[in-house]
């Protein structure tokens, strides 16, 4: 019995610190983050004072506005299935869900594959595709891409 909570004493701080790390590329998964997730964290993560977060799609992301990117993050279905040819993209797995909103929403973006379904794993993968931005009078809107396929 000692040894089961010492254990569980030693694994505490790890645990506290996976929900309490920041999801702005300082922390989990940072080899995913690149230019581009960074663009999407922060036109994604814009709150608005009042515990809502919104997409402000500001200079840096409209920059991306239909080019080709690549991304590599985890699939999280819309719909139930195996297989999934529209799915949303996060730089964190699905399993570690139960953190979001610690320290704001991880980044995450609607796909819609050019062909091929994408089958759900626990693995990441890596997409390239054209960013579109769906923009709404008020400035604000989503993220898309578009055209992707597994690279």
């Amino acid at each position: 019995m000692k040894k089961l909570l010492l254990l569980f004493l030693c694994g505490l701080p790890l645990q506290q610190g996976l929900a309490q790390s920041p999801h702005d590329g300082q922390a989990l998964h940072e080899g995913m983050m690149n230019a581009t997730w960074r663009a999407i964290n922060n036109a994604t993560n814009s709150g608005n004072g009042n515990g809502t977060f919104g997409t402000n799609l500001s200079a840096e992301i409209r920059a991306l506005s239909n080019k080709v990117v690549n991304l590599a993050g985890y699939v999280i279905p819309i719909e139930s299935g195996r297989t999934h040819k529209r799915f949303m993209l996060s730089v964190l797995p699905i399993m570690q869900c139960m953190f979001c909103g610690q320290d704001g929403i991880p980044p995450m973006i609607e796909v819609m594959m050019k062909d091929r379904a994408v089958p759900y794993s626990d693995f990441p993968v890596e997409l390239k595709g054209r960013l579109y931005l769906k923009e709404s009078a008020d400035g604000s809107g989503g993220i898309q891409l578009l055209d992707a396929e597994l690279y």
